[in-house]
């Protein structure tokens, strides 16, 4: 096998796309209905005063569910999407007919802050709600040591362009980049923050990282957090440096 065959194989960003989307699976969507009722996109709004995006055909709990499925289900483009969604509908949403034109377009406009908010609310909803899972066998010491033990680590996005045939000239740069911080052993979860800037460092988040961490806690991230002055302001937690593939 090539290195290039290595690759996609290894890396689902890599492999042939298909053309057919995968099908719904029912513990997923049951894990989506739960943390994401239509009723929490309720208060989402750009600034205040500004009209709820809920008076028109795609409101925002149908772009989420859209969004969603693109990722879920991997389904191939826009195409597909109006396909599925008239056919069989979507997660939330029930069958309509919609065109492609009209679903770019609310694509385009629709901020991504938006999407943003979402999020936050979802990771302090699953911070409040969910069931504190077992430790691993073998870890209760190390859990008990600590107050807490979160995995920290950044990501570039994909650049838009690879996947878009229209208004190439406005993506050619990559998509920013996002910091994301889950515990160790059930991967709930902690906090998140995003760049628009693509080439930001790790270390841009080093305050904040250093800020939720709490007294007693452990932190594991990898060598681009590799700063002396920044070990030096550990004072009270615990910090792991440590590299994997």
């Amino acid at each position: 096998m090539s290195r290039k065959q290595k690759a996609r194989s290894g890396n689902p960003d890599l492999r042939r796309a298909t053309q057919l989307p995968g099908p719904p699976i029912a513990e997923i969507e049951a894990l989506l209905w739960h943390w994401l009722t239509p009723e929490s996109f309720k208060p989402s709004r750009l600034t205040t005063g500004d009209k709820k995006l809920r008076d028109r055909l795609l409101t925002l709990p149908v772009m989420m569910a859209v969004v969603l499925s693109l990722v879920y289900r991997r389904i191939s483009g826009l195409s597909e999407v109006v396909r599925v969604l008239e056919s069989e509908g979507l997660l939330w949403v029930d069958p309509f007919k919609v065109s492609k034109q009209a679903l770019s377009k609310r694509l385009a406009c629709l901020p991504a802050e938006l999407f943003g908010q979402v999020f936050e609310l979802t990771i302090a909803k699953i911070r409040t709600q969910a069931d504190k899972l077992p430790i691993p066998v073998g870890w209760e010491s190390v859990c008990q040591s600590f107050s807490a033990i979160w995995i920290a680590d950044g990501s570039t996005l994909e650049a838009l362009r690879k996947k878009l045939t229209t208004h190439l000239d406005s993506t050619k740069g990559l998509g920013g980049r996002m910091m994301m911080i889950v515990e160790a052993f059930n991967h709930q979860p902690i906090a998140s923050w995003y760049t628009h800037n693509s080439t930001a460092h790790d270390q841009n988040w080093t305050e904040q990282l250093l800020e939720r961490l709490p007294i007693g806690g452990l932190l594991i991230f990898d060598l681009g957090f590799f700063n002396f002055v920044w070990f030096d302001a550990f004072t009270g937690v615990i910090l792991f440096m440590g590299g994997w593939e």
